[in-house]
């Protein structure tokens, strides 16, 4: 699975609207390959997020061109757009349409493969069986860029204080027999975000 990122810093008001909303949703859930999309907007700012998921690598950097053709070139600039790898993802007692606020903790790159190895392992092995039973909890995208193997944890919940439990779960874990603690580092930044939309047309095809 991939997934695509596209940010926009000030996204303006009438395109956070439903109706805005509903109609990017139904250009993208036309497309081929489509899995889910989750509409974001950042906590005190106007910086919006998207992160939609596709079956193939072809049809996630296709996406835009595809959704121009329907409904015309981006009416704001991008300050990013990327596509990533799906590394993993779990998913809580929580259903995915109930989440209200997701957490987005970026790793910026280069990292090396021992980086993303010990992080993959931690996630896992330790983290993954503390944050599952977590109340509130939906669910973890874990993604990497396949240039700079930069890494974009998304983590989605019912509300902000559940995303607290999680975060707690998870620091409540004890490092693993060799694990190195160097090796894990801490997020270069984090964002809180409003799930403002989403669709989970294709959640069904996993």
């Amino acid at each position: 699975m991939y997934a695509r990122l596209q940010m926009v810093r000030t996204l303006p008001q009438q395109f956070s609207r439903p109706e805005a909303s509903d109609f990017l949703i139904k250009a993208l859930e036309g497309h081929p390959g489509f899995r889910e999309l989750h509409l974001m907007l950042q906590i005190g700012t106007r910086q919006g997020l998207s992160l939609s998921l596709w079956d193939s690598r072809e049809d996630a950097e296709a996406a835009p061109e595809r959704t121009r053709a329907v409904m015309g070139p981006p009416p704001f600039p991008l300050a990013v757009d990327e596509v990533y790898d799906v590394l993993s993802t779990v998913h809580g007692p929580a259903a995915l349409d109930e989440a209200t606020a997701c957490q987005v903790a970026w790793f910026d790159g280069p990292r090396s493969a021992a980086q993303n190895e010990a992080m993959r392992r931690a996630g896992e092995e330790r983290i993954r069986p503390a944050v599952e039973p977590v109340p509130g909890f939906a669910g973890t995208y874990v993604l990497c860029h396949q240039e700079d193997s930069a890494v974009v944890v998304l983590t989605l919940a019912t509300s902000i204080e559940a995303i607290g439990r999680v975060a707690d779960a998870m620091f409540a874990t004890s490092l693993l027999p060799g694990e190195d603690p160097a090796l894990l580092s801490d997020p270069d930044r984090v964002e809180i975000y409003k799930v403002e939309a989403q669709s989970l047309a294709g959640v069904s095809a996993r």
